[in-house]
């Protein structure tokens, strides 16, 4: 398989309207007879294709776009890509001031150590004999399409000009690029374009809401002056703004005012760009857009489902255990890590095999692999905390909690109730999710040596998850590894537990459902942790998880209330000789500290005693090795886990 990294890159551009059009080819005769192509590659370079006729085993570009298109696939070829052009054909630029070029395109700007693809823009004005680069083309780090749009003004009035598209491969093996829809032309002079509207869309009820977004310069002269008026249907106010310097394809950035007083429940805001430099636009219909607002009692706590995709018959799947366990400790409140193992390099034995079909049947066949949320897919874990914090501000349509969590040790039955407070109205399929992942998993057969490509440090030094794989053989035996956030059961199946919501949802309501288990003995429940979610099967075909909650299993007591998330914190975290455990307490109670190794040995149980306000627990971790512990917080019988690792 490749081994492949991705950079995680939104591409918001603005779709022009020119005034004079100088070239326009959409590809769907194929290449036209005077467009040209140059490469090295064996395939022919440029070849007038579709999205899902050039699509192969690690390049599936998306097929939104499924009509004619020219592409140059690496990834299929593995040839010498390394100067693949397309070539426009003589554009007469001679009686214009200003040009702009867009076009569509997929290109990801991928790498695979130690080679990055890469695509630049380039002109020449002596017949295509040389050429020279008006700008390198930014990869979006998806399969996806999107717009883009150069300045060219620096060759008009030029008679004889041509464009190309240069694609290289730095001589690895590597993916491709996708391009349509190009479109050269003379923009009009004044021109401002409203490209996004970046005000939050849920807000406390009678909150101030700041009205916020982008402005694209898409004409070609610089604008000076404008006016942004937005309106709730009711009143409008008006910005007039003096003093700027937005140069042609440039953005700004706008913050109105006049902010607005957000009401309970659902509102739109109309924004307006006017009055462009005083004078009249060539075009006013990219001016107007609406951004929706609700007022909801309050903002949902977040808490975010990553499932890693994985195997101990996976080389370069221990990068995957160090990125999950920095991200544990990174953001211990708001990542929920599921490791999905699967025996699609080699044997593993920790597959649960309903959750591996549903991974890689719907999410991705490779691996190391990830999906944060089921919203961003197929990305590699080191991209885990990008996407964390893309999606950490996305607001939750309801506040998840295990109202609940029963163990009955002698029976080995679970009980875990999750609710749901909705703060806005739903109607659909909608479902709650309960997965059960253990820490510390360990096993003496061969299916539990973890294989280690970075053996040896030839393909680079990595560190973390208690290793330094570089200095580890290959494989790493059994008897060293320790793997953590297994998946073990997924009870309301890859899609959740059909109906355990109802079709209509009402804002205010406070839902929920129960799953039980029996944990099978092999299993150590102290080391298990439970993973509530909240998934979307309306919206989207993989069941998105909109929001999620963490919860330890009680392995002691037969019935144990979950302490509140925020009433219990272990700081400085990650620790080395000293650990502080600080505990808020409201009436004076009975508190109880334990600490679990990864194996989940007891290394400190402490009864404090009788306690009462805010407490500062000191820890001794002096002797403690290196690794992830999770502590144990029992206040009056309620019970709370935190991780804790500990790093000299």
């Amino acid at each position: 398989m490749k081994k492949f990294y991705t950079f995680i890159f939104f591409l918001c551009m603005a779709s022009l309207s020119f005034g004079q059009i100088l070239l326009s080819e959409d590809f769907e005769g194929g290449l036209p007879a005077d467009w040209s192509v140059e490469t090295m590659a064996t395939d022919g370079g440029w070849n007038a294709t579709t999205a899902a006729a050039i699509a192969s085993e690690y390049w599936a570009p998306s097929t939104d776009n499924a009509t004619g298109i020219m592409g140059t696939n690496d990834d299929e070829c593995d040839c010498d890509k390394s100067a693949d052009r397309l070539i426009s054909p003589s554009i007469d630029m001679s009686m214009a001031t200003n040009v702009f070029m867009s076009f569509d395109m997929v290109f990801g700007g991928f790498y695979i150590n130690p080679n990055t693809e890469t695509a630049s823009l380039e002109v020449s004005t002596d017949g295509g004999m040389s050429w020279t680069q008006v700008s390198s083309i930014t990869g979006t780090g998806t399969v996806d399409w999107t717009s883009v749009t150069y300045d060219l003004s620096a060759y008009a009035g030029n008679a004889d000009v041509k464009v190309s598209i240069l694609y290289g491969d730095a001589g690895g093996w590597l993916f491709g690029m996708l391009v349509d829809n190009i479109e050269i032309a003379v923009p009009n002079l004044n021109d401002a374009e409203l490209t996004d509207l970046t005000t939050s869309e849920y807000h406390i009820t009678d909150a101030m809401a700041s009205i916020t977004g982008t402005i694209t310069n898409v004409g070609g002269n610089e604008i000076t002056s404008l006016d942004i008026t937005w309106s709730d249907g009711t009143n409008s106010y008006t910005d007039n703004l003096t003093g700027l310097s937005i140069a042609p394809l440039a953005t700004y950035d706008f913050t109105h005012t006049t902010e607005y007083t957000v009401p309970l429940g659902s509102s739109t805001i109309t924004v307006d760009v006017t009055n462009v430099n005083a004078a009249t636009e060539g075009d006013d219909s990219n001016n107007m857009g609406d951004t929706p607002i609700q007022g909801v009692p309050f903002i949902p706590t977040r808490a975010l489902i990553f499932e890693e995709g994985t195997g101990a018959g996976c080389g370069w799947c221990p990068r995957g255990h160090v990125a999950m366990a920095e991200m544990e400790v990174n953001y211990p409140n708001t990542f929920l890590g599921v490791a999905v193992h699967n025996t699609l390099f080699g044997p593993d034995g920790m597959v649960n095999s309903a959750y591996e079909s549903g991974y890689v049947n719907n999410i991705s066949s490779s691996a190391p692999s990830g999906a944060a949320e089921r919203a961003i897919n197929g990305i590699d874990p080191t991209q885990f905390e990008a996407a964390h914090n893309i999606l950490i501000d996305r607001v939750a349509p309801a506040e998840l909690t295990f109202s609940s969590i029963t163990y009955d040790p002698s029976t080995r039955e679970l009980s875990a109730t999750i609710s749901a407070e909705f703060i806005v109205s739903l109607s659909g399929d909608y479902r709650f999710n309960l997965i059960l992942t253990e820490n510390g998993v360990t096993g003496t057969t061969s299916d539990f040596a973890q294989v280690n490509y970075y053996s040896g440090g030839g393909n680079g030094n990595l560190s973390g998850a208690g290793h330094d794989w570089h200095n580890e053989p290959d494989p790493v035996p059994a008897a060293d590894m320790v793997y953590d956030h297994v998946a073990r059961e997924i009870l309301g199946g890859f899609f959740g537990e059909a109906g355990s919501l109802p079709t209509t949802i009402n804002a205010g309501d406070i839902l929920t459902h129960t799953f039980t288990y029996t944990i099978p003995s092999a299993w150590n429940p102290q080391n298990m942790h439970l993973i509530g979610g909240l998934q979307d099967m309306e919206n989207s075909n993989l069941g998105e998880f909109l929001n999620g909650v963490g919860g330890d299993m009680p392995a002691t007591v037969a019935n144990t209330e979950i302490l509140p998330e925020n009433s219990v914190k272990v700081f400085p975290n990650p620790a080395s000789d000293i650990a502080m455990v600080r505990v808020e307490l409201e009436e004076q109670s009975d508190v109880t500290v334990q600490v679990f190794n990864n194996l989940g040995q007891v290394v400190l149980n402490r009864n404090f005693g009788q306690l009462s306000g805010d407490m500062i627990l000191p820890l001794n971790t002096a002797e403690y090795s290196n690794g992830l512990y999770n502590v144990h917080v029992t206040v009056d019988g309620k019970i709370i886990t935190k991780k804790l690792m500990i790093a000299k």
